[in-house]
């Protein structure tokens, strides 16, 4: 994908290896690094980014590199992979504003998912809309009757459409549409439908 760089941050090759084989198969450039000192000194921002972090690596592990990029002020969602036992040390980097953590093996689709979810995550702050988690607070203060509206605008239904199917009018229809913008700072229907995609289920 043009514009689009994953950078993965392993000590152990095969793993890096896989990972960018998988990613390219998907269609997806990606830039490895064998140690934290290596991204350090190789790292350049691109257009949309994430970086997945190996939490345990020699010298520097994926956690202390978190803390450098913390400092260094690189806002680009951050995806840690561990094992199971590294659990405690993954839920406080996601407190720090990690963007995500999967165990080992990885299991390819819940990584690709992972991901996209990532790529579209540092999207939206690149264009200055809300973040995922900010997102789901203010989807979580829509009344039912905007949460009804928004469906069926998410399917790409007119409001003269989803008056008919509410029993309402069309201007009362283009009110909720206009609150519903406004509330998650939207603008069209494309970036209200990436907000759904990171929203995800209605919680």
């Amino acid at each position: 994908m043009s514009g689009v760089i994953i950078h993965i941050v392993d000590d152990d090759p095969a793993m890096l290896s896989a990972i960018c084989y998988f990613l390219a198969s998907e269609g997806y450039d990606s830039k490895c690094y064998r140690s934290a000192s290596e991204f350090l000194e190789e790292f350049q921002s691109s257009e949309i980014s994430c970086i997945i972090l190996d939490v345990k690596m020699p010298e520097t592990s994926g956690l202390e590199l978190f803390e450098i990029i913390l400092r260094r002020g690189i806002d680009i969602p951050i995806i840690f992979f561990s094992g199971h036992g590294d659990l405690p040390m993954a839920v406080n980097a996601l407190r720090k504003g990690a963007f995500h953590f999967l165990e080992k093996p990885l299991r390819p689709e819940i990584f690709l998912e992972t991901v996209k979810a990532a790529l579209l995550e540092d999207q939206r702050r690149k264009a200055g809309l809300l973040l995922a988690s900010q997102l789901r607070q203010e989807y979580q203060k829509l009344s039912e009757r905007e949460l009804q509206v928004l469906t069926l605008i998410g399917k790409g239904l007119t409001n003269k459409i989803i008056a008919e199917r509410k029993g309402l009018s069309e201007r009362t229809i283009e009110n909720y549409r206009a609150n519903i913008y406004r509330k998650l700072k939207v603008h069209d229907v494309e970036e209200l439908k990436m907000a759904l995609e990171l929203i995800g289920p209605k919680k």
